[in-house]
């Protein structure tokens, strides 16, 4: 496995909505309560932390307090229902996905101004079986006005994409700022992204759009974004926006962000086991790794696994190198879990487990990584020859039925 590179920007990710199927705000339900929930009245912005809280509040859901949760909702409590919308969305193993009683309690909760449950409906038509990206524009908008930043974020995206609305770059810069002001800055890399090539202000020259995108982005290092101060340390570091490469400086943004950021640790971890802006320091850069790591974050834990698989730093300890794959892999990380998948078809660390392999395998396709069955894989048998990997139907069929138990439990986390 290789460790992960620190490139994390000036690259566009696939641009689509939010997958806020599995997002959102805790809920009553039973005896235990979570914050109060949002209103019309509400004043407050509602970000990211609201939608994860609601997942986890479904997926907390047990079969005996369900009558309760029903009762609550029907009754017009904002928080049941926004619950079991998401439980409904979701199923989370309580009940089967059902879209209609999903909207049902969704649109209830609309209807008491709720923006968590616009943006989900607004899901429903970008990105579920409602195949209406206008509609789901109208939706985003409706909960955008509302100061919803995740839905600001996916407006964003809407207009960069021309999904459901004529595509507007300066429309979507508007909404991008929106939404990382309000403290949705999922996409901050991107917008910087577009800075830097010149396509976030289309009218004027890309040195005008360098000079604003760095003043915006220095703007919230200033004030301890520390995604921000990562990107920023990444733009000095590969002379982004009109300046000039410069490590010490990037190091020092590095160091900063890392106060509160883990990946940012990995990063410097990353920097030492390189050598790019400090010496090259293997024992230094397990000790950054490890700090990550143990913070989780999946950069850390990846290249903490990288570092005990090679023996760099520390002993070789497969075990071990497994134990951190593992964590990462858990986080949904698809390149990750490929290698996971690998360990377990060689069973280097791990017990050689072809059933576990092709759940990790095909979790690994869902999450965007390799697909196992359409690259050649290399024999251990016969040196020079390579085969497609071809999983009984029998052995595939208990490997997915896994992978299908741990999606649904990772959504409902």
């Amino acid at each position: 496995m290789n460790t992960l590179p620190p490139d994390i920007g000036f690259k566009v990710i696939a641009i689509c909505a939010l997958s806020l199927g599995s997002s959102s705000l805790p809920a009553q339900t039973g005896s235990s309560a979570g914050p109060p929930a949002q209103s019309a009245q509400t004043s407050r912005t509602i970000g990211q932390k609201e939608y994860d809280e609601l997942r986890h509040a479904a997926g907390s859901v047990k079969p005996e307090e369900l009558p309760t949760l029903q009762q609550k909702a029907s009754a017009g409590e904002l928080q049941s229902q926004l619950v079991l919308g998401m439980l409904y969305q979701l199923g989370c193993g309580i009940v089967k996905e059902d879209v209609v009683t999903e909207l049902l309690w969704y649109h209830k909760a609309a209807d008491q101004g709720s923006s968590i449950a616009e943006t989900q409906i607004g899901v429903y038509y970008d990105l579920g079986k409602g195949h209406n990206q206008a509609e789901g524009v109208k939706w985003y908008r409706r909960a955008a006005d509302h100061g919803d930043a995740v839905a600001q974020n996916n407006m964003a995206i809407m207009y960069a994409s021309g999904f459901g609305v004529k595509a507007d770059m300066a429309e979507a810069v508007s909404w991008f700022r929106k939404a990382i002001e309000n403290g949705a800055d999922r996409d901050l890399a991107d917008l910087i992204y577009f800075y830097d090539t010149g396509m976030a202000l289309p009218q004027k020259s890309l040195t005008e759009n360098r000079v604003e995108g760095l003043a915006f982005l220095r703007s919230l290092a200033d004030r301890d974004n520390s995604l921000a101060q990562t990107i920023l340390a990444e733009v000095y570091k590969r002379g982004k926006l009109g300046l000039k490469p410069d490590l010490t400086q990037a190091m020092n943004w590095l160091r900063k962000a890392a106060e509160k950021d883990p990946d940012a640790e990995a990063l410097i971890g990353w920097a030492y086991s390189h050598g790019e802006g400090v010496p090259k320091n293997d024992d230094e850069a397990v000790n950054r790794f490890r700090k990550s790591a143990e913070h989780g974050s999946v950069i850390g834990q990846s290249n903490l696994a990288f570092m005990y698989e090679n023996g760099r730093g520390v002993r070789k300890d497969l075990t071990e190198a497994a134990k951190w794959v593992q964590a990462a892999a858990a986080q949904n990380n698809g390149g990750v879990q490929f290698h996971l998948a690998e360990m377990y078809e060689y069973g280097l660390g791990v017990p050689k487990d072809k059933i576990a392999a092709i759940m990790w395998f095909i979790l690994a396709k869902q999450a965007g990584g390799r697909d196992f069955m359409r690259e050649l894989h290399p024999t251990t048998k016969y040196s020079g020859f390579a085969f497609y990997r071809h999983p009984s139907k029998r052995d595939y069929e208990e490997a997915d039925r896994r992978a299908t138990a741990w999606r649904l439990q990772y959504d409902c986390r």
